[in-house]
């Protein structure tokens, strides 16, 4: 069968069903986040195009994602560098939520919907929406690092209200509860002060870990909540304060009955960040956003593909490791600490280059093979390039020996060599030798101490 050509559909998945691809990475990070919609109109053709398809290592015609009645299916188009799912090569396969469809330089993540086109995150944001306004008091669920107090600070943003006020449960000694949350009367104990309660009145008062609260909080909070009065220690008059509540916890069966009745008027659960892998991308974005950095291919592949067991907070640990592992750099890689850090010791990053013997394709580590059969100029020149680091490592190669290699018979010296060259080598590095190809006072040459391996001798 011709795999160009895909067979029509015998059915459609239910109407309910929403298939898609998010643009997972991309070299240039603003691309990140895009999705592109599988429906059972017309396959969805992937190739070199506009916007995030704008990329030299895709074919004009790479790949087609079809419906079929138990999914999606995706077929390579004959492409020049292959389309990958979770890593392999394929010609025709069956695609699941989760899987990881690289074609180009680009990963994109399988993502299926059911009944609405909302991630988890979208839908968190849309329950945010519904109860920002009211005065609830609102129980936010998860695990440790889920993100529980980025979406209540995000429900208290959208509230409108006035100061928010954290209290960290645990760290309340039960003997200073009253105090802490109530207050002094500035008579019987000078000079007084406010507690959290009269702090937070026109704003929220944050519960954070409220299953660490100590039992005399929670008592104390189950009879504000049922009044909405304070009283100073060591005072006589009370004072009525609007107070909205929001409580996260890891295990609501740890709250009293009362007290949990009370908080969960209106519940949010935060899934864990291994059940909504498409939040992935995004949370790298930013997480480096503030240090103007930004991961390379192989990185994001073990990132999508990691069982995140402490959430958003284990991710935030990895990306700072391979920023410490980049040495200042702005592309984050896959390091050794890094892969041991994912649990990828035994695998070990890919760190070696693989070039064919005769230039033909190259492979950068942790990406597909690159040909270079159709582009007869740019094989030369990386067999030249190879030839000289076998011959002499370390010793760059002239412009003018790179124009002589790369198109031999042609006379043209000078300037216009010059550029034909430097167009030619920006064209390789943007193909996936910019950590290879190096520029050195004389010419250029491949990376004396890189391990590059010669394939095909």
């Amino acid at each position: 069968m011709d795999t160009t050509q895909l067979p029509p559909a015998d059915g459609a998945p239910p109407a309910s069903t929403v298939w898609g691809l998010l643009v997972a990475y991309h070299p240039q990070p603003d691309h990140v986040g895009t999705r592109l919609r599988v429906t059972a109109d017309a396959p969805l053709e992937l190739g070199r195009g506009p916007g995030p398809f704008a990329d030299h290592t895709l074919s004009r015609r790479h790949a087609r994602v079809a419906l079929r009645p138990a999914g999606v299916e995706i077929a390579d188009l004959n492409s020049r560098n292959g389309t990958f799912v979770n890593g392999e090569p394929v010609k025709r396969q069956a695609l699941r939520p989760g899987d990881i469809v690289g074609v180009g330089e680009l990963l994109l993540l399988v993502v299926r919907y059911a009944g609405v086109e909302a991630s988890p995150a979208s839908l968190l944001e849309a329950e945010i929406a519904k109860v920002a306004r009211l005065a609830t008091p609102v129980l936010i669920t998860g695990e440790i690092g889920a993100g529980k107090t980025h979406y209540a600070r995000a429900l208290h943003a959208a509230s409108g209200r006035g100061a928010l006020v954290p209290v960290p449960c645990g760290a309340l000694a039960p003997e200073r509860v009253a105090e802490e949350l109530f207050g002094l009367d500035a008579a019987a104990y000078p000079p007084g002060r406010p507690g959290l309660l009269e702090q937070a009145h026109g704003g929220t008062l944050l519960l954070d870990d409220v299953d660490d609260a100590a039992e005399s909080l929670q008592a104390a909070l189950l009879a504000f909540l049922e009044d909405g009065v304070t009283r100073r220690l060591g005072a006589t008059a009370t004072a009525r304060v609007d107070v909205r509540v929001v409580a996260t916890t890891r295990n609501p069966a740890a709250l009293r009955g009362e007290f949990l009745s009370r908080l969960s008027r209106f519940v949010l659960r935060v899934p864990p960040l291994r059940e909504r892998p498409e939040d992935i991308p995004g949370l790298i974005r930013a997480l480096l956003a503030p240090r103007g950095a930004w991961v390379k291919r192989g990185l994001a592949f073990a990132l999508l593909r990691h069982d995140y067991r402490h959430n958003v907070r284990e991710l935030a640990s990895v990306l700072e490791r391979a920023a410490i592992d980049a040495g200042g750099e702005p592309i984050l890689g896959l390091s050794r600490g890094v892969a041991e850090t994912l649990g990828l010791a035994d695998e070990g990053p890919p760190t070696s280059l693989a070039v064919a013997a005769d230039g033909t394709w190259f492979r950068p580590p942790g990406a597909p093979r690159v040909s270079l059969v159709r582009r007869e100029n740019l094989t030369r020149l990386l067999r030249a390039l190879l030839d000289a680091r076998g011959a002499q490592p370390g010793k760059p190669l002239t412009t003018d020996a790179l124009f002589a290699a790369g198109w031999p018979g042609e006379r043209i010296q000078g300037p216009s060599a010059a550029g034909r060259v430097y167009v030619a080598l920006t064209s390789l590095r943007n193909l996936g030798l910019r950590d290879f190809l190096v520029r050195a006072e004389g010419g250029y040459l491949l990376d004396a101490t890189a391990s590059i391996e010669r394939i095909g001798e």
